[in-house]
């Protein structure tokens, strides 16, 4: 099918662009109208927009929950230089063009009788252009085939997300980086069978062993008599039983890949092994858990203070005062 298409023609919805690199050109939110300026988003939509956003972070404020509203560049925004020459030249950013301009002179906007402080919007509001823009030119952040992101630049996206919160943020441990062939949504639409080179991220043969998984549990605010306890006692995990056997976890495996195609689990866990291995030292890490709760369930609350918290917080009144009363 491909080799009836030439660079800018668009077929089925479906924008033909340099290398290969495919589009979304139409598609119910007409994409590429709104980026070349030919279709703009209305009053009410930017309106509710920024409403939404205002009153999400106030709740958050109140339940002391960190937020942060994400809005994904899309594809051609950031790939412009895959795009037709002839589309290159006019497509701009929408939210820049057409959002964000309508805050940013301001101080304050009122919608709906309340008046909305600016800049509690703006340091809400995580837009990835720019990094994104710098990371593409050196390595692609689409998939080609696909209207998202590739792996890469999802852990990009989120490793700048967890240090805007100030949370830990080498996420890149946790995977191994394979070349696979890869189709695609948009390789889809056009009924091709087109598959392209991609670098993914698998968590197939994790570079973390047991100890190390264990050891960067510090890091988490596990206490640290719990981890030193748990090191200690590898040996140990291997004869914890769980409640899942491997023909059940098999099972599982064969029932996603019965729902979504094989080559769409194996991108998410992975091979078989891989699901089943996974699957079984998350059991047996809560299984261990378990057991030091039951076994000492005094000396764990005392050390471990979130738990505490915890157990005060969502226990009725009297299971609360009975607890208050038992370890202070």
């Amino acid at each position: 099918m491909m080799d009836n298409l030439k660079v800018g023609n668009v077929y089925k919805n479906v924008l033909i662009g340099k290398d290969n690199y495919l589009f979304l050109y139409d598609g119910g939110q007409q994409q590429i109208a709104h980026l070349i300026g030919e279709k703009y988003p209305s009053v009410e939509s930017v309106c509710n927009f920024y409403e939404n956003i205002y009153n999400r972070q106030l709740y958050c404020k109140f339940k002391n929950i960190k937020y942060l509203h994400l809005i994904y560049p899309s594809k051609p925004v950031i790939c412009i230089n895959k795009l037709p020459e002839d589309l290159a030249d006019k497509v701009n950013s929408l939210y820049y063009y057409q959002y964000y301009k309508f805050i940013k002179n301001r101080d304050f906007i009122f919608i709906n009788n309340q008046c909305i402080n600016v800049k509690e919007i703006k340091e809400k509001i995580f837009y990835p252009y720019f990094l994104l823009k710098n990371l593409n030119n050196d390595n692609s952040v689409f998939r080609i085939l696909d209207t998202h992101c590739n792996d890469y630049g999802f852990i990009q996206i989120a490793k700048y997300i967890l240090l805007l919160l100030d949370l830990e943020n080498n996420v890149e441990y946790f995977f191994v980086k394979k070349q696979q062939k890869i189709g695609g949504d948009l390789a889809n639409m056009i009924k091709s069978n087109l598959k392209a080179d991609e670098v993914i991220y698998s968590s197939d043969s994790l570079k973390y062993t047991k100890q190390d998984l264990f050891t960067d549990m510090r890091k988490n605010d596990y206490s640290p008599k719990i981890v030193s306890s748990i090191l200690n006692k590898t040996a140990e995990l291997d004869n914890i039983d769980i409640s899942s056997t491997e023909e059940e976890l098999a099972e599982g495996y064969d029932y996603y890949v019965e729902m979504l195609g094989q080559e769409s689990v194996e991108y998410y866990f992975g091979s078989k092994e891989n699901y089943i291995n996974s699957y079984k030292t998350s059991e047996i890490i809560a299984a261990y858990f378990e057991k030091e709760i039951d076994d000492d369930y005094a000396t764990f609350v005392e050390e471990y203070k979130p738990y505490k918290a915890e157990i005060i917080y969502f226990d009725d009144e009297a299971s609360a005062d009975a607890t208050i009363e038992l370890y202070n």
